[in-house]
């Protein structure tokens, strides 16, 4: 399982704990209510590790639901109030980067965390996804109406740290990127938005 969103770029102590307070605080002055809370887990996940993680909540008698919002995620409400939403690791982009963060798994490189602790997920081995790809994720979503403000914002908070610290993308990252750009144009189905 891969952790991507918000509690991926809270992992990272790059200070986007703070960032994500102001943003939120902006939108309560606004008043508005669309944009996504903190506590949810966004996961990249095949459909047995999906299984297993709601099996396990349904013995523990702490699972309220898990249903299917699209083609490829599903919804999970525990009764400890935690929400998540799995993406299923068939997609195109996510299978890219589930092979990905296999491959610098398995030759130790250090761009990969893996963490087992967190008790939600029951000791299976969960992944943080790298920056690059979360910036990618960030960008391919700008140009969509959905929870807009939000994502640019996380896109310019991610694309200056990611420039201070002079990261570059490789092909695979371009690869990713160009692969998510076209799941979301055929997913949202909306006109795109000309940042022009």
């Amino acid at each position: 399982m891969i952790i991507i969103g918000s509690r991926a770029l809270l992992y990272y102590n790059i200070g986007y704990e703070h960032f994500h307070a102001q943003i939120r605080q902006i939108n309560q002055e606004l008043n508005n209510k669309n944009t996504p809370h903190i506590l949810d887990y966004d996961i990249i996940a095949s459909i047995k590790e999906i299984n297993e993680f709601t099996e396990h909540h349904k013995t523990l008698n702490n699972l309220i639901y898990c249903k299917k919002s699209s083609p490829y995620k599903y919804q999970v409400l525990l009764a400890t109030k935690e929400k998540i939403e799995f993406e299923l690791d068939t997609t195109a982009s996510n299978s890219l980067l589930t092979e990905y963060i296999k491959n610098k798994h398995v030759n130790n490189t250090n761009s990969v965390t893996k963490h087992s602790s967190l008790n939600i997920f029951a000791g299976a081995a969960i992944y943080f996804c790298p920056l690059e790809f979360l910036f990618l994720m960030k960008k391919s979503t700008v140009t969509f109406p959905v929870h807009w403000y939000k994502n640019v914002q996380d896109y310019h908070f991610l694309n200056n740290y990611l420039n201070i610290n002079q990261r570059t993308l490789n092909s695979t990252h371009n690869e990713f990127f160009r692969l998510r750009l076209n799941e979301n144009k055929l997913k949202y189905n909306k006109p795109v938005i000309n940042l022009n």
